[in-house]
């Protein structure tokens, strides 16, 4: 039961990191972490599989920021379990990752804000 931490970064885009190991740098490199728990999303074998599928997508993917993508209201997701497919060169930042994740997995509704 090892908790990983989702994140891209500039360095090396997509990754995963091994949360406890590492959360000594974190705190050191941030003013302010706030963990935010996923509710009321039962963890199962569906829910897991769509994980693993959007991690296989986005992991190693480039880190990307500008000022189009901070000021877009939503991000686009797939329309049905299974089909998700992310472009080669997509690139993403921290907080699109997660919107994307939610979105694609069924926590949050196509149109909803993240």
């Amino acid at each position: 039961n090892t908790l990983f931490l989702l994140e891209a970064v500039y360095d090396d885009g997509v990754r995963l990191v091994e949360l406890l190991p590492n959360l000594d740098k974190y705190f050191e490199a941030y003013p302010k972490i706030v963990y935010r728990p996923l509710q009321n999303v039962d963890r199962d074998e569906t829910f897991l599989t769509e994980l693993d599928s959007y991690l296989e997508e986005v992991l190693g993917k480039k880190y990307g920021i500008s000022l189009k993508k901070l000021l877009r209201k939503s991000v686009n997701t797939r329309n049905t379990i299974g089909q998700f497919k992310e472009a080669e060169n997509r690139t993403f930042q921290c907080a699109e990752l997660c919107a994307k994740m939610y979105k694609v997995m069924g926590v949050l509704g196509p149109d909803e804000h993240a």
